[in-house]
C-alpha cells in the first residue's frame, strides 16, 4: 500500500518537476549572458581598432587636436570602464558602461565627420581599410545591443511567469536583466555643409 502511494506520488510530481520551468529560466539566463559576451566582445574589438585609426588620422588632420584628444579621452575612459564579459551586476555600473561606449561613438562620428575635409585622408588606403573595420565593428555593437535587449526581455518575461517565477523564487533568484538602453547622454553629431 505504502509502496503504490509513493508510485502515485511519484507519477504526479515528475511533470511537475519538469514543468516547474527551471531549465528554462538556466536556458535563458545563458541566452542573455551569451548575447552580453557578444557585445562586450565587439566593443573591445573597437576599442582595439580606435587607436589605430587616431595614429592614421593624426598624421593628415594635424589641425584637429581638440577632436583627436576628445576621442582619446573617450577611449581611455571605454578602456578603464572596460568590457565585462557578464552583465553589469547593478543599473549602475551598466549605465557607466552605456555612457562611456557612448561617448566613444559620439567622438569617433565626430572624428569621421571633420576627415572629409583631408582628401589625402580619404585617399589613404590604410584609413580606407581600418574605416571599412570600424564600420563593421560599429554594425556588430548595434546587432549585439539588439541581441541582448531582446535576449534580456526574453528572460525577464520568462521569469515572470507561473510556474517560472515560483521555480526563481524558491530555487534559482535570479533578478530581472535591465537592458541596455540609449545614453541620455546621446547628441547627434551635426554634420558639415559641403
Amino acid at each position: 500500500m505504502r509502496r503504490t502511494i509513493f508510485m502515485l506520488l511519484g507519477l504526479f510530481t515528475l511533470p511537475l518537476l519538469f514543468g516547474c520551468g527551471y531549465n528554462t529560466l538556466k536556458s535563458k539566463e545563458v541566452t542573455t549572458s551569451k548575447a552580453w559576451n557578444d557585445l562586450g566582445f565587439a566593443c573591445r574589438q573597437r576599442l582595439e581598432l580606435v587607436g589605430n585609426y587616431l595614429d592614421i588620422v593624426r598624421k593628415h588632420a594635424v589641425n584637429e587636436s581638440k577632436v583627436l584628444h576628445d576621442v582619446e579621452t573617450a577611449t581611455h575612459d571605454a578602456i578603464s570602464a572596460g568590457c565585462p564579459i557578464t552583465p553589469p551586476d547593478t543599473s549602475q555600473k551598466l549605465n557607466r558602461f552605456r555612457d562611456v561606449q557612448a561617448e566613444l561613438t559620439k567622438t569617433l562620428a565626430r572624428l569621421q565627420v571633420i576627415t572629409g575635409n583631408y582628401p589625402e585622408l580619404i585617399n589613404d588606403y590604410s584609413y580606407i581599410t581600418i574605416q571599412k573595420r570600424l564600420e563593421v565593428v560599429e554594425s556588430h555593437i548595434n546587432e549585439a545591443i539588439t541581441n541582448y535587449n531582446s535576449a534580456s526581455h526574453d528572460f525577464n518575461t520568462c521569469k515572470s511567469t507561473f510556474p517560472n517565477s515560483l521555480t526563481n523564487a524558491l530555487l534559482l533568484r535570479y533578478n530581472d536583466k535591465e537592458p541596455f538602453r540609449a545614453s541620455e547622454k546621446v547628441m547627434l553629431v551635426e554634420g558639415k555643409d559641403s
